[in-house]
């Protein structure tokens, strides 16, 4: 189970395949190379998994049916991808990687993802406005982190690794304190269908200082991605962007940092990202 997120950029592959289509054969040949791998870990030969049977859901004219179908048969249908992967390689959606515009953050979020975006929360508010703006967004903008706090009550540890959300104080009084948790912070990153400007711009700005806009190219290897943007005016900036990954990064932060970079791509290309929790 995964939160699946895409960049809604318009290319040749969608235009063939409409962004469904090409959405669920990305995820066909996810699911059976999956279950490929399962039964070869067990001992078994490739031809018994590629005969092994899934079953799959598919919507009919009389509602949802359930089908059997063999891991070749998936793979057969699937691809068709690999005639239209090359338009990939120059994709800035994708950076290159064949259909990377489509990506995922798989559950369960772990502890240290949500100490990760506490501390980022606590860097962003030392550093103010306007790197504070989005925590100073929640409280009264009706960003209550519902789904998530629904999701880590679910006993078995499904979604969430921790079962209390952590606290970020953003500001204190001798008689008050005003706190967000990190349900709220992840329902502001993660919880909106579409992610579009200006909520990409301050996502970004909340990492502090991961973005930049200057008038000139940025040196060499200072940053993981650099772009060259014009305004309507003809003015040209340039627009980077850093997060690196540290060898203290589990599987949940490297997927939330990812979502980030895929979040500055999108800035740059003015372009919505899709969320599917």
């Amino acid at each position: 189970m995964a939160v699946d997120y895409i960049i809604d950029h318009p290319c040749p592959v969608k235009e063939a395949l409409t962004q469904e289509g090409m959405i669920s054969l990305i995820k066909q040949q996810a699911r059976a190379q999956a279950v490929i791998d399962l039964v070869l870990s067990e001992g078994k030969t490739r031809e018994e998994a590629l005969d092994t049977l899934i079953n799959l859901q598919i919507m009919t004219l009389d509602g949802v049916e359930t089908r059997g179908y063999k891991v070749s048969e998936l793979l057969k249908e699937a691809r068709v991808l690999d005639d239209y992967q090359a338009h990939c390689e120059q994709c800035l959606a994708g950076r290159g990687e064949p259909y990377g515009c489509l990506k995922s953050i798989h559950y369960p979020l772990s502890r240290k993802a949500e100490e990760w975006l506490a501390a980022i929360s606590q860097k962003a508010l030392e550093k103010g406005m306007p790197n504070s703006m989005a925590l100073e967004y929640i409280p009264d903008n009706g960003v209550t982190g519902e789904r998530f706090k629904l999701m880590r009550a679910d006993q078995n540890g499904t979604f969430m690794e921790l079962k209390k959300p952590l606290e970020v104080t953003l500001s204190k009084t001798f008689m008050s304190r005003k706190t967000v948790d990190t349900d709220q912070i992840m329902h502001l990153i993660l919880g909106f269908p579409k992610v579009q400007n200006p909520h990409q711009m301050i996502m970004l700005l909340f990492l502090a200082d991961a973005l930049k806009v200057t008038d000139t190219q940025p040196p060499e290897g200072s940053c993981e991605m650099a772009v060259c943007c014009a305004d309507k005016s003809g003015k040209e900036s340039w627009r980077s962007f850093n997060l690196p990954a540290s060898s203290s990064d589990d599987h949940s932060v490297t997927e939330l940092k990812e979502f980030f970079r895929t979040m500055f791509v999108a800035y740059v290309l003015d372009c919505e990202i899709i969320v599917d929790l």
